[in-house]
């Protein structure tokens, strides 16, 4: 199995009563596209304008001209040419897609070691993401399933945990692996698969009922 940055005890996959049927009876697991999670899912929980970015830069001035010419500056306080003169600009950013990137990620929820005998309450959020959820009791055992699948079919791939990121302070490079903070209730582990297609991608690896079980998802969200 490919390394993590922690120890996984468990993985939890909140989806759709019948997909999370499908991935414990057969092992479906349906990748999706960097647009779909970008653009075509609505749901505001998995959406991110910033999925398949490159990189991202903070804005530190501002000048903008009215349509009578007349101009106003604004800056963050820590911008070396600050004045009393400029509006204060608390924050902005820009950021920079490449075009043409494609792949397939699939994504689910990996629970740190210490962090619950079973699997921890999720937080009520996960509550747009379906009305079932599947705990893998075994990680490396679904890990090593998937990346078999993955090798014989010849697809290039990186598994890992995503770092996120406060998008009001971070400067850098970006990747399907890094997220803004806001998701982090999510702690995502994703799998990215490089393909040079704009179709999802299903894969079958087998039952998962010997490492694996279903619960309704209602019972166990955070002040449910």
């Amino acid at each position: 199995m490919s390394t993590t940055e922690k120890a996984i005890s468990k993985i939890i996959k909140v989806g759709q009563a019948e997909h999370i049927a499908a991935l414990l009876n057969h092992g479906e697991l349906y990748l999706k596209t960097v647009d779909w999670f970008r653009q075509a899912d609505a749901n505001s929980e998995r959406f991110d304008q910033l999925e398949g970015a490159i990189s991202i830069d903070q804005v530190v001035y501002i000048k903008l001209r009215a349509e009578d010419g007349h101009e106003f500056e604004l800056s963050r306080a820590d911008y070396p040419k600050h004045t009393a003169k400029h509006g204060r600009l608390l924050s902005a950013y820009v950021f920079t897609h490449e075009d043409g990137v494609m792949g397939n990620i699939f994504s689910c929820t990996g629970v740190g070691v210490g962090e619950g005998q079973n699997f921890k309450r999720l937080d009520k959020r996960f509550g747009r993401f379906g009305d079932a959820a599947i705990l893998i009791e075994n990680p490396n055992v679904f890990l090593d399933r998937v990346e078999s699948a993955l090798r014989q079919q010849g697809f290039k791939y990186t598994l890992g945990l995503v770092d996120y990121f406060d998008p009001e302070t971070f400067v850098g490079n970006l990747n399907v692996f890094k997220k803004k903070k806001v998701h982090s209730y999510q702690q995502e582990i994703r799998i990215w698969v490089e393909r040079n297609s704009k179709e999802d991608l299903k894969l079958r690896i087998g039952s998962l009922r010997d490492i694996a079980v279903v619960f309704k998802l209602n019972g166990i969200l955070e002040n449910a």
